[in-house]
């Protein structure tokens, strides 16, 4: 158990729940009495989480934390299914059964620590004692696209050296690296020194622009997505046009952008959605909660509550924030009816999670209410 939290669960605290609770959150000790029928996997999840703290007057109590987890794992909750993998871990780098079938579980939801560990199971043969090194490739790179540090930090290796059938490219290696140590993996810069040279360097400070536009020379997706987000504000022609070719190279997350871009500017929901489902389909939580905002509003697509429910449940089960703030809102909005009970209560409390989360309109929903009070 010491292993397990001080490694897996610890550092996913702060982005969970926060340091400072809003109110004592009643509803979450309604949830241990309820029905396992009325609640949701993230609500299975939050209380696990509270139980590690001792948050809302819950006593501290990793046992019984560990058993929501458990809970939360069995509904489908891809936090809580790489926190079992990691739990059944009986010492580092055990690849016993339970803990590669939660692995698979949570990886195939997209969770990027899952993906990133998966990977290591696959290029190490844990999975039927066959190496898949295109597999495990394919789970690096999917995992650092999403910015986990330690998987950026392996495919600035793989690129430095040339491995697993992939042809060096120290363009795309220096990228990597950077983006390791921008992500906290490689907290001396250690691996990024080791690759760079001295022209990476304008008096003294890395020349991130320099080595953002060689990846995208070299032909690095996510480099191209990258440059594109830095013209959203100045030039959004630019940005669309950095996007669509990262998108070209495959990029999940140019997709997405240039899914907003339709949306927000373009207001052609018709090619928005079409973007934001081929993109949800691949696990990324951004796009999964986008087309529930599409089936809740009716955008571009018929209302369909049910619809807007089961994609951003997807991105609940990711712990995914802006998936907590839509969820409060379908609840207070009394749109949840025939899906699921205690709806106001359920709101206020995912109002909260969400605000905790410091996402913006929930902040702004809070100090409204402050305000009116």
């Amino acid at each position: 158990m010491g292993f397990f939290y001080k490694h897996f669960i610890q550092p996913f605290i702060a982005k969970s729940m926060g340091k400072k609770a809003f109110t004592n959150n009643p509803y979450l000790g309604l949830i241990i009495d309820a029905d396992e029928a009325d609640v949701i996997a993230d609500e299975l999840f939050r209380v696990g989480m509270a139980y590690h703290q001792g948050a809302y007057m819950l006593p501290q109590d990793d046992k019984k934390a560990l058993a929501y987890f458990l809970k939360a794992a069995e509904r489908g909750h891809a936090v809580a299914q790489l926190f079992m993998a990691m739990g059944c871990m009986k010492y580092h780098d055990d690849n016993n059964v339970a803990v590669m079938e939660w692995l698979m579980n949570a990886a195939n939801q997209g969770e990027r620590q899952a993906m990133y560990n998966l990977g290591i199971s696959y290029h190490r043969g844990d999975l039927g004692g066959m190496v898949d090194v295109q597999k495990s490739f394919e789970l690096f790179r999917r995992a650092a696209e999403k910015g986990y540090g330690a998987s950026c930090a392996r495919l600035a290796t793989i690129y430095l050296n040339g491995e697993d059938g992939i042809e060096k490219n120290y363009a795309k290696a220096k990228f990597w690296a950077l983006e390791a140590y921008g992500r906290g993996d490689d907290d001396d810069g250690s691996l990024f020194n080791h690759i760079a040279n001295e022209n990476d360097y304008i008096n003294g400070k890395v020349n991130t622009n320099k080595i953002y536009d060689e990846a995208a020379s070299a032909g690095e997706s996510h480099a191209l997505f990258l440059i594109g987000n830095a013209f959203i504000e100045k030039e959004i022609g630019k940005a669309v046009e950095f996007w669509t070719k990262a998108s070209d190279l495959g990029s999940l997350y140019a997709k997405c952008n240039l899914a907003k871009y339709y949306r927000q500017v373009k207001e052609d929901h018709n090619n928005a959605n079409k973007l934001f489902e081929e993109v949800a389909k691949m696990g990324i939580e951004e796009a999964q909660h986008s087309l529930a905002e599409s089936f809740y509003y009716g955008l571009g697509v018929e209302k369909n509550i049910t619809k807007a429910w089961e994609w951003n449940e997807k991105a609940l089960n990711m712990a995914y924030t802006p998936a907590r703030y839509l969820l409060a809102v379908m609840c207070l909005q009394n749109s949840m009816t025939d899906i699921l009970p205690d709806k106001v209560m359920r709101g206020a409390s995912y109002m909260e999670q969400a605000a905790m989360d410091n996402y913006q309109p929930a902040v702004d929903f809070y100090n409204q209410h402050h305000s009116d009070s």
